[in-house]
């Protein structure tokens, strides 16, 4: 789980350390050559010197501005290079993880990721040593008291059980330790499922569907927790998949994909769109093969940007319009200018186009391609 869920929220850094000729000019490099013995040192001294000081290992750890400088005028430096151009153009333009920085030239796009990826480890610093700055706190919290006599032995621990592992590049250290306070935690929430494999039947049958029968691609089904951690699926999402099995009956819309991870109460058990799924399927009969699954999403700024990956993931077409679905107050708050806020605060980016009301319940929108943008400060849902 560590290295997947850190693939998964820094996949700039992934990739760095995985293209052989690029990973070789940062071991060679003076510069970065000056952080990692920087990061040995901290391995070898921080555990002596902070023991169960929380803060001596926040500070030790995080990046700050004036490393995060060095490295962004490093690299612009680098991005010159075949190696460093190659894995640019190859790997990161085209994988659609950074649609936002697209316009920058290879210069400033190299500084852009190493400051999110930077963010990034921060964020896991400062959420899962000291349990603050959490992106929701009532859901995203340490598994132990923070500041525990037992969760400071813990950490101590942690430390030098990473310390035995040697990391070599730069950063490897600091992106060891995010994925180690991740473990701990239990915060493996955005890679406790396949994505591709719960959704292959639906993948294979997109290509045979006739659009020109549906008006809209596909119902999105917003989840919304019991609140109880012995209740699979809440009253409200039972009435929200019949409202969507209504639909697909109707021919509405070709697939219903249904949203939401473990959120309601804290640390539930059960994903909200993996019961809507069972329940579309034993109850109402939906074939499994016209149902898609986003078991991660744990905001409704992240039900409409994980529903649209999905959708693009598919090859579903992109102009065609899609409903969505959710309660009559949800609603009203993704029409109101505090969502819309939201969205640009979590985000960067409003994850839809020609958003309009249906009635109470729905409402229509158009997928956007920036969805696929990876968002390193949310990594339970990046």
């Amino acid at each position: 789980m560590k290295t997947y869920i850190l693939y998964k929220t820094l996949y700039f850094l992934a990739v760095l350390g995985q293209t052989p000729e690029v990973r070789d000019i940062i071991k060679a490099d003076t510069v970065f050559q000056r952080f990692a013995r920087s990061a040995t040192e901290k391995l070898h001294t921080l555990p002596t010197r902070c023991k169960e000081d929380i803060d001596c290992y926040l500070s030790g750890w995080c990046w700050s501005e004036a490393d995060n400088r060095a490295i962004r005028q490093e690299l612009a430096r680098l991005s010159g290079q075949g190696a460093f151009r190659q894995m640019i153009h190859k790997h990161l333009r085209r994988c659609g993880k950074f649609r936002l920085y697209d316009s920058l030239d290879d210069a400033a796009y190299l500084q852009r990721l190493w400051q999110d990826a930077a963010d990034g480890m921060n964020y896991c610093f400062h959420a899962y040593m000291k349990n603050e700055r959490l992106l929701y706190p009532g859901i995203d919290s340490t598994h132990y008291p923070a500041n525990s006599h037992y969760y400071r032995d813990l950490l101590h621990e942690m430390m030098l059980m990473v310390e035995r592992r040697a990391p070599i590049l730069f950063f490897e250290a600091g992106w060891t330790i995010a994925g180690e306070l991740l473990e701990i935690n239990n915060r493996d929430e955005a890679t406790r499922y396949s994505v591709d494999r719960l959704n292959a039947p639906a993948y294979a049958r997109v290509a045979s569907t006739r659009w020109s029968n549906y008006p809209y691609s596909a119902v999105l089904v917003l989840g919304e927790g019991p609140e109880d951690s012995s209740v699979r699926l809440s009253p409200h999402g039972k009435y929200r998949c019949e409202l969507a099995a209504t639909l697909y009956r109707e021919h509405k819309a070709a697939y219903i994909i249904v949203s939401g991870g473990h959120v309601h109460p804290a640390e539930t058990p059960w994903a909200e769109a993996i019961e809507m799924k069972k329940y579309l399927i034993d109850k109402w009969k939906i074939p499994q093969a016209a149902i898609l699954v986003d078991p991660v999403a744990r905001h409704t700024t992240t039900n409409f940007r994980n529903g649209e990956r999905l959708m693009i993931r598919a090859r579903m077409p992109m102009g065609k319009p899609a409903l969505g679905i959710s309660g009559e107050s949800a609603v009203d708050y993704i029409f109101s200018q505090k969502f819309a806020g939201r969205c640009n605060k979590d985000l960067g980016y409003l994850p839809y186009r020609n958003l309009q009301r249906v009635d109470g319940f729905t409402f229509r929108f158009e997928p956007v391609e920036n969805s696929l943008q990876v968002n390193t400060l949310d990594p339970l849902d990046p």
